[in-house]
């Protein structure tokens, strides 16, 4: 018996790549709520004293608005004249924006170049 396009091994219908979020939108939402909860325990600062917190669609709006940032040569955020969604007091939370770069951005780049060297052979 022989599988159908797009089912996986036990039969469940598979996303196509096209059907898949980009990986810098899930790595957004799968910190947004870890940045939230950080700052809301007084872990981290996301805002001047005495300013609310910002929502969960702000937080994740701000990493990728720094994934869209990182791309270089494009200038998206300038380009979109796309303002920094919320600016944040301190090292804990560029702390975290770095470990989303870090996450998201340099394994793409490995994808590229996988990617590139295939096409190149």
């Amino acid at each position: 018996m022989t599988q159908r396009e797009g089912q996986n091994a036990s039969g469940a219908e598979s996303a196509s790549p096209s059907d898949r979020p980009p990986a810098s939108l899930v790595a957004a939402r799968m910190l947004a709520p870890v940045t939230l909860f950080a700052a809301e325990k007084d872990i981290i600062s996301l805002t001047a004293a005495g300013a609310d917190l910002p929502s969960f669609e702000r937080i994740a709006q701000q990493y990728v608005w720094q994934f869209c940032k990182s791309v270089p040569l494009l200038d998206i955020t300038q380009t979109l004249r796309w303002n920094v969604p919320f600016v944040y007091p301190d090292a804990g939370t560029g702390t975290l924006v770095l470990l989303y770069k870090l996450a998201v951005i340099i394994p793409l780049i490995g994808a590229f170049l996988d990617y590139w060297r295939q096409q190149t052979e």
